[in-house]
C-alpha cells in the first residue's frame, strides 16, 4: 500500500446501503476474496457469524448461488480483516474457517511473550496488544472467548468441495505489518456515491 491509497479504519458504512438482503461488495481484500458490509441478511437484521479473519462461508450477491468464503464489515475491531481465510482441515483437505488460536498463531504481535498495553478508552481501561489484530467473543484482543459460530450448531465451519480461491500477491507477506497496514481496496465504489 503506497501513501496514496484510500484506506479505512472503522466500520465503513457510508460505502453500503442498508436495505434488501445481503450487503452490497464494498472491497476486495489483498488475497482476493471480496469484502462486504455488515449484513448477512438485513430484512431480517441478520448478522454473519464470522471466524476470526472476518469471514465465513456463504452464498453472495455476486457467487452466482455458490457457496464461498468471504469476508464482512464487522461493527467492533477489527471492522474488516484479522487474517486472511480459509484454512485448510488436515484431515480432510477441505477449506474451514480460521479460530482464534489459528489466527494468533500467524502474528508475533500475538504471542504470549508480547506485551499487553493499557488503554484509557470511553469505555474505560483495556488490555490491549498493539499489532494483534485476532479478537475475541468480547472484543478483545488479549482475551481467549471463541468466536461464536464455533458453537452453532448449524454453522458451516468446515465446507466439503469449496474452492474460495484467491491468494496474496507476491509483493505481501504474512507479517502483522504488512496485512494489518494493507487490508482492502475499496473498489470503485466511492465514485458511485
Amino acid at each position: 500500500m503506497t501513501a496514496r491509497d484510500y484506506h479505512f479504519h472503522e466500520r465503513l458504512s457510508c460505502l453500503y446501503e442498508e436495505k434488501g438482503t445481503h450487503s452490497a461488495k464494498i472491497g476486495e481484500a489483498l488475497d482476493g476474496k471480496p469484502l462486504y458490509g455488515k449484513w448477512e441478511d438485513y430484512a431480517t437484521k441478520t448478522l454473519p457469524l464470522l471466524d476470526s479473519c472476518g469471514g465465513h462461508f456463504g452464498v453472495t450477491p455476486d457467487s452466482n448461488g455458490k457457496v464461498v468464503y468471504h469476508y464482512h464489515v464487522q461493527v467492533r475491531a477489527p471492522f474488516t480483516i484479522g487474517c486472511f481465510g480459509p484454512s485448510t482441515d488436515e484431515a480432510t483437505g477441505n477449506e474451514k474457517l480460521v479460530t482464534l488460536a489459528e489466527c494468533r498463531n500467524l502474528y508475533n504481535g500475538c504471542s504470549s511473550s508480547s506485551t499487553i498495553n493499557k488503554l484509557d478508552t470511553t469505555f474505560g481501561i483495556i488490555d490491549y496488544k498493539y499489532w494483534c489484530p485476532c479478537y475475541d467473543a468480547t472484543g478483545s484482543n488479549v482475551g481467549t472467548q471463541e468466536l461464536p459460530v464455533f458453537s452453532k450448531a448449524n454453522a458451516t465451519v468446515i465446507c466439503d468441495g469449496c474452492k474460495s480461491g484467491g491468494q496474496l500477491p507476491a509483493s505481501a507477506s504474512t507479517s502483522a505489518t504488512s496485512v494489518a497496514a494493507a487490508f482492502v481496496s475499496i473498489v470503485g465504489f466511492m465514485a458511485t456515491l
